[in-house]
């Protein structure tokens, strides 16, 4: 028996690691498909990639919490505005242990030509608090760069020209801190511009429906010149729901500021962080099981605190497939009984009423154990 195999065994589990192929990057953009594997782990990693990737921003809002201080704006744009277009321009610092702290965004500009005046984030200076200096033009360069291919730099702000010299230039001034967070906290804070996955496409299948299809409609007496239409119009309409079981296709753009296999990596090490955080809650009696006031006999409710689909679908799935499957368990599902709510429950019922729940915290460790190298395992495959 192979030490997975052993291993599988111990955890009591029947669930296939899942196989990364088809690996491919073009320009921004990478592919690959996730087979033998449910629908909950490959949604699991695509929402943790749109929303739990932290990266360094600009903290605008709420206004009591903002680190943006704007003391001088005359634009055409207000406050409010600015700040929000702030918070959208990505910040190219990668390295975690970056003292940010000691670091501010100095914006200072005025017109007062004739012309008008785009200011990008080419203005933007980068100041160390503790040296009192401006950082050189080339490490300001890495945090703030020009586009790849345009060799452009994001527009922030236009200054008008004066019409009179009774008028006042137009003249913005800014001082922003930097501090890390995820788009969980500000959509403005995303790390891709695209990050979608859907079912893998059966090909063979497809082109076996497709001909008998075909037949039809030549017995109809339909012109050749109407079949090659149909043809078309089935293969990206009607024939893309021939799809393989268990198979996903994924593609995942960056932003730029980091590398499309990095933002995979680092999805698959924050979901089994979180895992082992509920590992630890359960071994330090830290985590909450209550009996269920619902209408399903023997029911306990899983309490998720900070938690929700994404962790709550991926155990469901374990849970599901491990236990209930073979009887453990009558009843598995996951609710999030209010979209603000702090929490999610996972709702499992036993075949015989119970006050132990020595069993039912085995059931989570063992799915968090499992779940845990499912997404090593993705995280070891997605090389180039």
């Amino acid at each position: 028996m192979s030490a997975i195999a052993q291993e599988n065994e111990q955890l009591k589990t029947q669930i296939n690691l899942p196989n990364i192929t088809n690996i491919s990057e073009n320009l921004q953009s990478l592919t690959f498909t996730m087979d033998n594997t449910n629908v909950s782990v490959a949604n699991g990693l695509r929402r943790t990639i749109y929303s739990d990737i932290q990266t360094v921003v600009f903290k605008c809002n709420p206004y009591k919490e903002s680190l943006v201080n704007i003391e001088k704006n005359n634009t055409q744009l207000n406050n409010e505005v600015l700040k929000q277009r702030l918070e959208c321009i990505p910040i190219h610092i990668t390295d975690p242990k970056a003292p940010l702290d000691r670091l501010e965004v100095h914006i200072d500009e005025k017109n007062d030509s004739d012309t008008m005046k785009y200011i990008t984030t080419k203005h933007f200076k980068v100041y160390d608090v503790n040296t009192k200096t401006y950082l050189s033009e080339t490490q300001r360069e890495t945090i703030f760069p020009a586009n790849n291919f345009t060799k452009d730099y994001i527009l922030f702000a236009r200054l008008r020209p004066r019409i009179s010299k009774d008028i006042p230039y137009e003249h913005i001034k800014i001082t922003a801190k930097l501090i890390r967070s995820t788009s969980g906290k500000n959509g403005a804070y995303n790390v891709t511009s695209t990050c979608a996955y859907g079912p893998s496409v059966d090909v063979a299948k497809q082109d076996e429906m497709w001909k008998k299809k075909e037949e039809k409609l030549i017995n109809d007496s339909v012109s050749q010149e109407e079949i090659s239409l149909e043809k078309k119009s089935w293969y990206v309409h009607e024939g893309q729901r021939v799809v393989l079981k268990n198979s996903f296709d994924f593609i995942i753009e960056t932003l730029g500021i980091y590398k499309n296999v990095y933002i995979v990596k680092e999805a698959c090490s924050v979901i089994n962080n979180k895992l082992k955080k509920i590992i630890n809650n359960v071994e330090n009696k830290a985590f909450t099981i209550k009996n269920s006031k619902s209408n399903i006999a023997n029911a306990h409710d899983i309490i998720l605190y900070n938690e929700d689909y994404t962790i709550g679908k991926i155990i469901e799935y374990v849970l599901y497939e491990n236990y209930f499957r073979v009887g453990d368990l009558t009843y598995v599902g996951f609710i999030k009984e209010h979209p603000h709510d702090d929490y999610s429950i996972i709702r499992v019922a036993f075949p015989k009423q119970t006050t132990d729940n020595t069993e039912l915290y085995k059931m989570i460790q063992d799915s968090c154990k499992i779940l845990i190298k499912i997404y090593e395992k993705i995280s070891n495959d997605i090389e180039l």
